[in-house]
């Protein structure tokens, strides 16, 4: 990265946290005595993908996310598709960034395809036109919430659920 312009590195930050709101809705959790949870050693996580020249971290955050609480809930590990949250999800700004929280909301609405059905594409920076297609998608997502911010224990707590 060293030699990109700082256009080429900003294309990259997806996260737009400083320049989009969204109200989050919190939960206090029962704090654990557990040291350690490794959901790669339960089966609960996939590989790493890669998201290439897009700022789109933001759907492969909620989108590892989902797969993770699917497989927690119904014990079956999805390869879910980024390319439909980002390219869909109108409240983000697709390769131009985006909140996970926001992709979440999104999907309450929008059943989430297997990435083998609607593959990433947006690799070259380019995000692309929505081809979701309504009673394809997998998996949906009930409610999102998140755990008391700048709390340990109760991060800890939610990466144990």
């Amino acid at each position: 990265m060293s030699a990109w312009t700082h256009y080429e590195y900003k294309k990259l930050l997806g996260d737009r946290a400083q320049t989009m709101t969204h109200e989050l809705k919190t939960v206090e959790l029962q704090e654990t005595d557990a040291v350690t949870v490794d959901w790669r050693v339960n089966g609960a996580v996939n590989p790493v993908k890669n998201q290439a020249q897009c700022g789109s971290c933001w759907a492969f955050a909620a989108t590892a996310a989902v797969e993770s609480a699917n497989y927690i809930k119904n014990k079956e590990l999805l390869s879910l598709s980024e390319q439909q949250v980002t390219s869909c999800d109108v409240a983000c700004e697709g390769c131009g960034g985006g909140l996970a929280s926001l992709a979440f909301q999104y999907l309450e609405t929008a059943a989430q395809e297997l990435e083998a059905e609607y593959p990433y594409t947006s690799g070259t920076g380019t995000t692309g036109s929505c081809k979701w297609v309504a009673g394809k998608g997998k998996v949906t997502v009930a409610d999102s919430l998140a755990v008391t911010p700048l709390n340990v224990a109760q991060l800890k707590a939610g990466v144990a659920q």
